[in-house]
C-alpha cells in the first residue's frame, strides 16, 4: 500500500531493516526495495533471545520473593514453574506500556496451597532484563555491517513480534 501513496521512489533503492523480537528469537533483516522489486540484502539474528527470556528474568525475581516468604522454591516443582512463568508474561506485559511504573504477580494455590502474591518496579525490570536487552544491539549492526550501509543510510525500520511491545 505504500507503493500506491507513491512512498517508494523508482529511481533509488530504499533501504529497510526488519527487527522481528518473538517469543523464542530475535531477527534483524536489512532488505532494498526498489519499484516492483525487493531484495533481502542481510539477515542477522539471536536464536537464544526472545520474549521468553524476559518472562524467565521475571518468574526468577518473583520466585526469590515467594521462596523468602514462605521457603517453597517454585523453580524446582513443574507444574509450579509453569503457573509462575504464566505469571511472569502477564506481568511483563502489564509493565510494558509506556508510563506504567509497577506491575503486579497474582498466581492462586501456586505449590503447597499457597497463593503468591509480588510486585515489581520498572527499575527492577529494567535492571535484570539489561543483560538481554545490550543483546538486541549486536545482530543490529551486524545486519548492517554484512549489507554494507548504515544507520543513516535506512529509510525506514519495522518492528514486529509480540516481545517487541517491552519498553
Amino acid at each position: 500500500y505504500k507503493n500506491n501513496r507513491g512512498e517508494f521512489d523508482a529511481k533509488e533503492p530504499q533501504h529497510y531493516m526488519f527487527l522481528d523480537l518473538g517469543q523464542s528469537c530475535y531477527t534483524a533483516c536489512v532488505v532494498t526495495f526498489v519499484q516492483g522489486k525487493l531484495q533481502v540484502k542481510s539477515v542477522r539474528f539471536d536464536r537464544q533471545l526472545g520474549g521468553r527470556d524476559f518472562d524467565k528474568k521475571i518468574a526468577e525475581h518473583y520466585a526469590a520473593i515467594h521462596k523468602e516468604k514462605t521457603g517453597d522454591d517454585v523453580m524446582s516443582n513443574p507444574k509450579a514453574y509453569i503457573k509462575m512463568m504464566a505469571g511472569a508474561e502477564k506481568s511483563k506485559k502489564d509493565i510494558s506500556p509506556k508510563g506504567v511504573t509497577n506491575s503486579t504477580c497474582n498466581v492462586e494455590c501456586i505449590m503447597n496451597d499457597k497463593d503468591f502474591s509480588g510486585r515489581m518496579s520498572l527499575e527492577e525490570f529494567e535492571a535484570m532484563c539489561a543483560p538481554l536487552i545490550e543483546r538486541l544491539e549486536a545482530p543490529i549492526t551486524q545486519a548492517l555491517e554484512d549489507a554494507g550501509i548504515t544507520a543513516a543510510d535506512l529509510s525506514g525500520t519495522e518492528i514486529v513480534g509480540g516481545a517487541s511491545r517491552i519498553q
